[in-house]
């Protein structure tokens, strides 16, 4: 996936992010807790931002975000459904950008049965930076 028109939308520039997290707000309500989880644990890592797509009102995405204890939404963006499912992206699971430096990013599903697919994003954002090669 090009991801670079995805980003203009979301309204984001890469750095040196290795990562990004798009959460579809109305979707699967366990996958969106999951995102949620992952989210306010790893907020801070240089390795990932996060996006919201399927969302009723971002105003409330970022009072929920508040109360959680996160003031600062520079790490969030906001993106169109219609622009995410152009992109291949899910309506219904978080679906995780793993970004190369070729303008390119792999997208998974974060919806396996086992959570193999978040235990393994936990561990990326463990480990020190090396961005992904394609």
């Amino acid at each position: 996936m090009d991801y670079s028109l995805f980003l203009k939308e979301a309204g984001f520039e890469v750095d040196n992010e290795e990562f990004m997290l798009v959460i579809p707000q109305n979707g699967c309500s366990t996958c969106v807790k999951k995102s949620y989880g992952f989210l306010l644990k790893n907020y801070e890592s240089p390795k990932i931002k996060y996006v919201f797509t399927h969302y009723s009102s971002q105003k409330a995405i970022k009072v929920r975000l508040n109360v959680l204890g996160k003031e600062d939404v520079s790490r969030i963006g906001f993106i169109d459904l219609r622009v995410a499912l152009e992109n291949g992206l899910s309506q219904m699971y978080p679906s995780l950008l793993e970004i190369g430096k070729d303008g390119k990013a792999k997208v998974t599903f974060m919806n396996a049965e086992d959570g193999s697919d978040w235990q393994w994003l936990e561990e990326q954002m463990e480990q020190d930076s090396e961005p992904y090669k394609f």
